[in-house]
């Protein structure tokens, strides 16, 4: 897991006395998922830093947000991805707070005059900045190109402050742009984010991890950690299968991933009394029409089905261990929780997880999905709204967009 530094809370933007005198580049997760309407499904990350944006707005002579939604062809990026889309979230909340809020389309000598004018007067504006996947810089291999779009960024701001956790991946606006920046700061959800989910790191015993999702390769990491740290270990979702294969367990059509399955024997071999896969399960005998809906009475899957979802036994058994865990860690659904017959293995479990006296974290974005149709947000002590980074986060030693922020973390 990655190791705070004791001084962390220098590195909170909120402490820093003088953002009156800053232009703030203000990086925030704005990757949200649209509904037939094209409206925003889930503002659960928009909201969390809705609050640091608003107190830097008030105090900083100039913000301008950076961000991404979803993964565009920068050589041809999908209008129905820009950024313009999320704005009327925004516009709504600051109407009545004497905020504008400004769309820059491009990084044109036009739009950056724009910004450096507003720090100069008493205007409250938020300037967004089109997706940063549009631009060929973002994520480009080419050093040449990178460093001309941080260049351009550069002309935004003097302070640069990241507040978005989920996106953890390298690129320009989470790492080339702070690693030019000698003003650099975190806000104050990814500060929460990493405190919270440090707490794993000395548990409460006992520690018991619910897994979930379709690839083991994507979790090898945390899992190979949390095997050493946690008391127990429920593996649901696809991933499932992969374990099972490597027992030697017919799981019939189910996906699995042949190249882990030397994976999952070691951890197998070595911590198979801490390792719990399902025992019976819910298949279906066509990934595409999702008919012939049948549950198992063993572990064995019949050769031509396909697993689910976890069945009544694995629910009963998953319950049982968590019964007396007093710290909880749970990332991604036990079954195609998307549809309603392979759901319930994944909402039984959060159910009776939300009702235990216990300290209990979520992590992941389906995960965070499961728990607000529920209406459960309020039942848990903390919600990471960032999947792949919280397994980041708890699976290694290093996360690249804290590192350059912290760069003399050891001073």
């Amino acid at each position: 897991m990655y190791i705070l530094p004791k001084n962390l809370s220098k590195y909170l933007i909120t402490n820093l006395e003088d953002v009156y005198n800053r232009q703030i580049i203000l990086r925030l997760c704005i990757n949200v998922t649209f509904n037939r309407e094209g409206l925003i499904e889930d503002t659960t990350r928009l909201e969390n830093s809705i609050n640091l944006l608003e107190e830097l707005t008030q105090k900083s002579r100039s913000i301008v947000v950076l961000g991404h939604i979803g993964r565009p062809d920068p050589k041809n990026p999908d209008p129905r991805l820009s950024v313009r889309h999320i704005l009327y979230y925004y516009e709504n909340y600051f109407k009545d707070k004497n905020i504008k809020i400004e769309f820059l389309k491009d990084l044109s000598s036009e739009s950056i005059e724009r910004v450096n004018e507003n720090a100069q007067s008493p205007e409250k504006v938020i300037f967004f900045l089109e997706n940063t996947r549009f631009f060929e810089g973002e994520e480009s291999q080419n050093e040449k190109i990178r460093n001309q779009f941080v260049e351009k960024l550069l002309q935004l701001g003097d302070t640069y402050v990241n507040d978005s956790f989920p996106d953890y991946r390298i690129s320009v606006s989470t790492y080339y742009l702070p690693q030019s920046i000698n003003q650099k700061y975190i806000g104050t959800s990814f500060f929460r984010e990493i405190t919270e989910l440090s707490k794993l790191q000395n548990p409460q015993r006992e520690f018991v991890v619910v897994i979930g999702g379709a690839k083991l390769s994507e979790k090898t990491e945390v899992i190979s950690y949390l095997v050493h740290h946690a008391d127990k270990i429920l593996i649901g979702g696809a991933m499932a299968y992969t374990f099972l294969k490597a027992k030697g367990v017919n799981i019939g059509l189910s996906k699995y991933e042949e190249d882990k399955i030397e994976l999952a024997k070691a951890l197998l071999d070595q911590f198979e009394d801490k390792i719990i896969p399902p025992i019976d399960h819910v298949c279906i005998s066509d990934i595409q029409s999702f008919e012939k809906v049948s549950t198992t009475d063993s572990i064995q899957i019949e050769d031509y089905n396909i697993g689910v979802d976890i069945g009544p036994k694995s629910i009963e058994l998953f319950k049982a261990n968590l019964q007396k865990a007093k710290t909880i860690f749970w990332n991604g659904p036990l079954g195609i929780f998307e549809k309603d017959s392979s759901k319930i293995g994944t909402f039984e479990i959060a159910k009776h997880i939300s009702n235990l006296n216990a300290y209990k974290v979520i992590g992941g974005g389906e995960t965070l999905t499961v728990i607000n149709s529920l209406g459960m947000q309020n039942k848990f002590d903390f919600v990471s709204t960032g999947g792949g980074a919280s397994l980041a986060f708890i699976g290694d030693r290093e996360f690249p967009t804290l590192d350059v922020i912290l760069e003399n973390k050891d001073e």
